[in-house]
């Protein structure tokens, strides 16, 4: 298993700017919802962490599946998506992976934007990787 971190300028970055960002509803399931100054939906927060990265991820997320595989669940590292559903089927929430400890993600039931352990979600996940 190879594990790689989020560098430690990235991670104190979403400590210090955005964890705590509160949960929006999307009026369109598919659309995120990712403004730093407003709140995140999970997969706006996804895109944002993408962006800050440097990659742009399309807006619907089901344009966005193409661009990933999927991966074994004992193989992720940072940058990797988390799919509590398969991804390619139908996402219901996704997280990015901070590393071999961490997910970041938002949602209305962990009271917006949080850092999770991974080990939360070991039942659900399915893993995804940029192309």
């Amino acid at each position: 298993m190879k594990y790689t971190f989020a560098p430690r300028e990235f991670s104190n970055m979403v400590s210090d700017t955005l964890i705590g960002k509160p949960y929006i509803e999307e009026d369109h399931p598919n659309r995120p919802i990712g403004d730093p100054a407003v709140g995140f939906n999970c997969w706006g927060l996804t895109r944002h962490l993408f962006k800050l990265r440097g990659k742009e991820l399309p807006l619907d997320v089901f344009d966005a599946i193409k661009l990933f595989r999927k991966i074994d669940s004992d193989d992720y590292q940072f940058e990797d998506v988390l799919s509590i559903k398969p991804f390619d089927v139908y996402p219901t929430h996704v997280g990015f992976v901070e590393s071999c400890n961490t997910v970041i993600h938002c949602s209305a039931g962990w009271g917006g934007v949080a850092r999770t352990p991974i080990d939360f979600f070991a039942n659900c996940l399915s893993l995804y990787r940029l192309k």
